[in-house]
This record gives C-alpha cells, structure tokens and sequence, in this order.
C-alpha cells in the first residue's frame, strides 16, 4: 500500500514522490486489535499449521510459511475468508454483509513498520529530510466494476429501492432516507445512482477527509485527483481500476471484451501525461495546487478532459453524507 508507506519511519528518503491510485484510506486497527481479529476470525495460526507451543517456534513457522499462504488469494486454507466475499463487501454498500466482511486485508498500524495511519500522518514519525509530493485519487463509480461480474446490477428504480431499503436500515434509522438519496443525486439513473453512492460511501468522500487530514503534515504536500472520465460506449462506470487499465494500453479492458476509443486514447494521453511528469520531475499542470485548495479532475469530455476546481470532489454530497454519518465506512486498508 501506497498509503501505509508514506507513514512509516522506515520509509524516510526511500523515495521521493507517491502516486496512490484509488487508494483505501483507512486503518483503523492497532496491532492488538488485528491480533485478535486474525487469531479468533482467520484463526491464522492453526490455519497454517503454525500452532506450537512457543511464540518463538511459531514465529520461525510463520516466517517459513511461502508468502502465498497469506493471500486471500493463495490456498484455499482452513479459517480463511473466501475471496468472492471479501470483494463483494469491499465494492459494495457499507455492512451489507456484516462487519466480517470489512476487512479485506490487515494492514494495520504498530510500533515498528506503520507507526500511524495516513489519516493521523501529522502526528506520525514519518519526517522524510526533504518535502513529499503526494497524489491521491479515485474514480466517480469505483463500485461499477461489480457489474463486470454481474453483481449489484439495477434496472429499474423498484429493485434499487428494495436494495437500498435493506441496506440503510444498517446504517441508518432516518426514515426519509431514500427521498434525500435521491435529492443528492438527481437525473441519474438507477444503475449511476448506486455505483455513485456506494462510491462516495466507500472512497470519494473518506479519501477527501483522509487527504486532508494528510495535508496537515509538514512534510507532505497532497494533490487530489478525481477521475470521472469513463470508458465508451456512454453508460459504462468509471469503475475502479478504469485508470490502470488505461495506463498500460486497455489490454485488460479490451481482453473483456471492451473497444478502445478516441476519447479513450485521449484519457489514456491525459492522465499518462500527468503521471510521467510528477514522476519525472515532480511537476504537475498549471494551476493544480495543493489540497484542499485544490482538485483536478478528469472529465468525461474529449473536449475539456483536465478540469481544477475550488471544490473537493463531490464536496456538497460528502457534506449531507456527513451529516448522515455515512462517511465512516471508508474502505479498509
């Protein structure tokens, strides 16, 4: 993880600049607490075979254990979360599946590696000898890549609304709850609506307040990129991993099937320019400041793809979000 680097010590003058693409913002486990959640959940131990008597055989039996073993994509091992699972709540509304299932990884911040989370990067010992230049971004409907696997799909507004229905009363006791979901997002339909929402839950608006919250430290400088740019035909979501898709040539994309388009080379163009450069040289196009000053966003218009703005993104949406109290299920590091 991008993000877990940039706070911890043992990173200092390691590098020199970071590129987060769709990041998940949050760590919201100490070590204590990620012990005993792999312990009494994972039940990592037994679940790979390191259970012996001593701490100190059964780290040597961990530190021997093949890395794939850790993954939840490696073996199919006892008291392991299925991958299927871990997905659908990562890419989905908050708590659906329960808390298990928001937890995808466990990185979590300790004494030695990640002292603090990126959201209390201020406070942390990461104090690299000269000034960090930091990218953080998102795309609008990261969730939208669910339908790639025909999960979550919504055609009419009577199926968004049972879903929904189900979903809030999770979350939330407000009773006009869907009424104001639609006052937030007006002229969409159903299918925008839950890719959007379920996104700025998950990943615009934490990733806005965890980038802020970032930008307090004086050794890092963060720069908020927003992509709203989507593939052809129209209707398709800017769904997460849109972005690497298009920085290595659409080969994923056009291996499911999807057909490259002018407007899509030009992203493809855009964004790959903006990236080499802050690479290169740290420099970045005019008028593109530090956040929360400022954001850039990359449209969906062939005409006017590169857009910087006052504003954070969906800035008035996050704050009725907030108001809600559903900003707090930013995705799990």
């Amino acid at each position: 993880s991008v993000l877990a680097i940039i706070s911890s010590s043992l990173a200092n003058d390691k590098y020199h600049r970071a590129i987060a693409l769709s990041a998940a913002p949050e760590m919201r486990l100490d070590y204590s607490q990620g012990n005993v959640f792999q312990q009494n959940v994972y039940d990592i131990n037994n679940a790979l075979g390191c259970n012996q008597s001593t701490k100190a055989d059964r780290r040597e039996c961990l530190m021997e254990t093949p890395a794939e073993h850790f993954s939840i994509k490696g073996d199919d091992l006892p008291g392991k979360l299925g991958l299927d699972g871990i997905a659908s709540a990562y890419f989905d509304f908050p708590l659906r599946y329960g808390e298990i299932w928001e937890y995808p990884g466990m990185l979590m911040t300790d004494p030695s590696v990640v002292q603090q989370s990126p959201r209390n990067l201020a406070d942390g010992s990461a104090t690299p000898s000269s000034k960090v230049k930091v990218i953080i971004s998102n795309t609008a409907e990261e969730n939208g890549i669910m339908q790639i696997n025909k999960v979550n799909i919504f055609l009419d507004t009577e199926t968004l609304n049972e879903t929904l229905t189900t979903c809030y009363a999770k979350v939330t006791n407000d009773s006009d709850i869907l009424n104001k979901t639609y006052t937030m997002y007006p002229d969409m339909y159903p299918q925008e609506i839950w890719d959007t929402l379920t996104t700025d839950m998950r990943a615009t608006c934490p990733t806005n307040d965890v980038a802020i919250a970032m930008s307090e430290s004086e050794n890092h400088d963060i720069y908020r990129l927003y992509i709203k740019n989507a593939p052809s035909p129209a209707g398709m979501p800017s769904f997460h991993a849109w972005d690497t898709a298009a920085l290595f040539g659409f080969i994923m994309f056009e291996e499911a099937g999807g057909v490259v388009t002018e407007k899509d080379l030009k992203f493809r163009e855009s964004l790959m320019g903006i990236l080499k450069s802050f690479a290169e040289d740290g420099s970045l196009p005019d008028g593109w400041d530090t956040f929360p000053g400022k954001t850039m966003t990359l449209t969906d218009s062939i005409d006017e793809m590169e857009v910087i703005s006052n504003e954070k993104p969906q800035q008035e949406i996050c704050e009725k979000l907030r108001e809600l109290d559903l900003v707090k299920y930013g995705w799990q590091n």
